[in-house]
């Protein structure tokens, strides 16, 4: 998986943010959001390899995914997933209304094209249905393979059926089942399952609220996040609507049920695999904090249960100089690169942009309009990360230690999610009156860092093993 969520600041947007609602439920095409800016280009790229991933590599994919292999070439396949940007919106930019939706109540003027529509939009057609989830994706023509999956599982059946709870589907389209290869074989039942469920959200989801998300659970319990911790998708909004994980386009939305509501989606979301075969996927980006991860025994990780990754791109070690990664690389300087890329890792909590999964099994979120601190534990015992978090609507900003930004925020992984920053994390100074963990410093690192300032930061906590 490529880096992942980019936050264009300042970025305006000149027409009003709307879910697309060409053709719904249709052919919708598949969009690539361009810009001049190398960043924007970097995304688009992330995306092209989510599409070739899905598109091209469904049987390498899924055979790694059931096995739990991170296979060589699965991560060859699976490069560069997660493109997303940040626009200058809020919830009213969203139309909730489709003139057509997922029911078999679209018409056409004879000539397979929809009717011509007004450029302003009218007010919301969706009005009372007394139709489970289950019925609606049985009933539209627009799903019938997802509902053939669906029929296959009793389990599936009977919960969206089922009207004790409420419940958001992203419904696949024919047309998302139709990226997948013709000749692939069919996934074991116990897979295809685990899939379904992660196309499924616990409780009321409509597109204003998702436009105000960041994360969103799934029924699908991945139990390498903690006991009943639930594996999320990763909603954006972007200049062309609402994207789950990033590559997974809403195509109508708000298509209400006795219990729940249902979206259509333009491709089939995966459960992502674990953050070591995501740093290995991507070695443009990752190679040096995997070569060190690898060189320090640190990779694969740790046993865990969840987990928070700061990873640093390869330009964040650049910015550190030639002598200093010099001295990290060496075999002199091998126990101060291992404690300074624990220092870059948190086990058994696992810290999304809007939610915060604690290693007892329970949860802290954030709110739409919420400001948090998380003073966060890492491997380098007794150090933390001083973590604040900002929220304002679909915007959120991530701080760590008072001076370093997130820049690509949740990348969402298996057993945890990686937050990618482009410097890396420096243990502060500290006054020498101060206890180490407490999370004062004195100030930053500015410019190039020299070696003997790395070891007197390092050593200074007295951390490092000999």
């Amino acid at each position: 998986m490529k880096v992942y969520h980019l936050l264009l600041a300042g970025v305006s947007v000149a027409s009003a943010i709307v879910v697309p609602n060409e053709q719904v439920l249709g052919d919708p095409a598949i969009d690539s959001d361009e810009d001049a800016s190398s960043s924007v280009n970097l995304l688009s790229l992330f995306e092209d390899g989510i599409r070739k991933a899905i598109n091209d590599n469904w049987n390498t994919i899924y055979d790694a995914l059931s096995s739990g292999v991170e296979s060589d070439a699965a991560s060859s396949d699976l490069r560069e997933v997660y493109t997303s940007t940040f626009d200058d919106a809020d919830d009213r930019w969203v139309i909730d209304d489709f003139e057509f939706d997922i029911e078999d109540n679209i018409s056409d003027d004879g000539h397979g094209k929809r009717p011509h529509r007004s450029p302003h939009p009218s007010p919301p057609r969706h009005g009372p249905s007394n139709l489970t989830i289950y019925q609606l994706i049985e009933r539209s023509k627009h799903t019938t393979k997802l509902a053939k999956l669906v029929d296959e599982d009793e389990a599936l059946v009977e919960l969206l059926n089922s009207t004790d709870a409420n419940y958001t589907v992203f419904a696949p389209t024919d047309y998302a089942f139709s990226k997948i290869p013709r000749h692939a074989p069919k996934p074991s039942k116990e897979l295809i399952r685990h899939v379904l469920l992660y196309h499924v959200a616990p409780g009321l989801y409509p597109t204003a609220r998702i436009f105000h998300s960041h994360t969103l659970p799934t029924l699908f319990n991945e139990s390498s996040l903690g006991k009943d911790l639930p594996q999320r998708v990763v909603v954006r909004a972007g200049l062309r609507g609402l994207k789950v994980n990033f590559h997974s386009r809403i195509v109508a939305s708000n298509i209400p049920a006795v219990n729940g509501i249902v979206h259509g989606v333009d491709t089939i979301l995966l459960p992502p695999p674990r953050t070591s075969t995501i740093l290995n996927l991507l070695p443009t980006e990752f190679s040096t904090f995997t070569l060190g991860l690898t060189k320090t025994d640190l990779l694969p990780l740790p046993g865990h249960k969840g987990g928070t990754i700061f990873a640093p791109l390869n330009s964040a070690f650049r910015k550190l100089g030639p002598r200093v990664n010099a001295f990290l690389f060496s075999e002199h300087g091998k126990k101060y690169l291992r404690a300074l890329l624990k220092y870059h890792l948190s086990q058994n909590q696992t810290l999304y942009s809007d939610v915060l999964y604690m290693e007892d099994g329970k949860t802290k979120p954030f709110g739409p309009r919420d400001f948090a601190h998380i003073d966060l534990p890492t491997l380098l015992q007794p150090r933390h990360l001083a973590i604040d978090i900002a929220r304002f609507g679909p915007w959120a900003g991530i701080r760590i230690n008072g001076f370093q930004h997130v820049t690509f925020e949740d990348g969402i992984a298996s057993d945890g999610v990686l937050q990618v920053v482009r410097r890396v994390l420096i243990p502060p100074k500290q006054d020498a009156h101060v206890d180490v963990g407490e999370g004062d410093w004195v100030d930053d690192v500015e410019g190039e860092l020299s070696v003997e300032d790395l070891v007197e930061r390092l050593d200074l906590s007295r951390l490092v093993d000999d």
